[in-house]
């Protein structure tokens, strides 16, 4: 990873631990500060020709009751043949790589998107992310969308378990994060059952589009008026590495 990834990847890790969603049932970390409205930090690298984007806030654990139905949403939002991609790769031709959704670890998780774009169209993209975001607690799946990534998922659970390690890091999973042992068959019984009006309901109730936090890597000079238009601005100079 070059180092405006690197930079970007964990500035988005220290934001997102600042900003709490105001939805109750998360159950996270309590003395973690209120969610503000959406604000970008721009981290600027002089003569960058694109911009790092990410853009998110604070999820819900594993042990989550919307874990399951997360795992649906994240198929037809942010797979290869989801909403972002479909959209902003595709459609709109903003980038060549964009993916996200739900990521949970054991005391708390995000929801977050990232892509990159050139510089003269970053702020399209950051506007086309956040479009998908509102969209996504909008519009629950199509048919379509809703079997299809219930069928990914169901059909190729077996194939990703077809050597010890796999399995071995199945029970680690279930030791680390305290599962019953009987975890991943109520998971795959939780996928099957998933219906659109759960997905939207869970969106709706767990992300919200109006206190994101935007992270920007790249040449504020070229990036930072466009930005501002979308959502208040804080400039953060880039570290230059020191060395030993």
């Amino acid at each position: 990873m070059s180092l405006c990834g690197m930079q970007c990847s964990i500035t988005l890790t220290l934001a997102t631990a600042t900003a709490q969603t105001n939805c109750g049932s998360l159950n996270i970390h309590p003395y973690l500060p209120k969610a503000k409205p959406t604000q970008i930090y721009l981290i600027n690298q002089p003569g960058a020709t694109q911009a790092q984007i990410r853009v998110g806030q604070l999820g819900f654990p594993r042990k989550h009751g919307d874990f399951a139905v997360s795992r649906v949403i994240n198929g037809y939002f942010g797979s290869f043949s989801g909403r972002l991609n479909s959209k902003i790769r595709v459609e709109k031709g903003l980038t060549y790589a964009v993916w996200g959704g739900y990521r949970s670890s054991k005391y708390a998780g995000s929801f977050g998107v990232g892509t990159f774009s050139r510089n003269a169209t970053a702020a399209k993209a950051v506007r086309a992310v956040l479009d998908e975001i509102e969209r996504l607690g909008r519009d629950g799946p199509s048919d379509e969308e809703l079997s299809k990534t219930q069928s990914n998922i169901l059909g190729s659970f077996a194939g990703k378990r077809e050597n010890p390690a796999a399995l071995a890091n199945d029970r680690w999973t279930i030791e680390l994060h305290g599962l019953a042992d009987d975890h991943y068959k109520k998971l795959l019984a939780s996928v099957a059952a998933t219906t659109a009006d759960r997905c939207a309901e869970t969106v709706a109730r767990t992300v919200d589009p109006s206190k994101m936090v935007i992270v920007v890597v790249g040449d504020s000079a070229k990036l930072k008026a466009g930005l501002e238009a979308i959502a208040p601005v804080t400039l953060v100079p880039a570290e230059t590495p020191k060395d030993d």
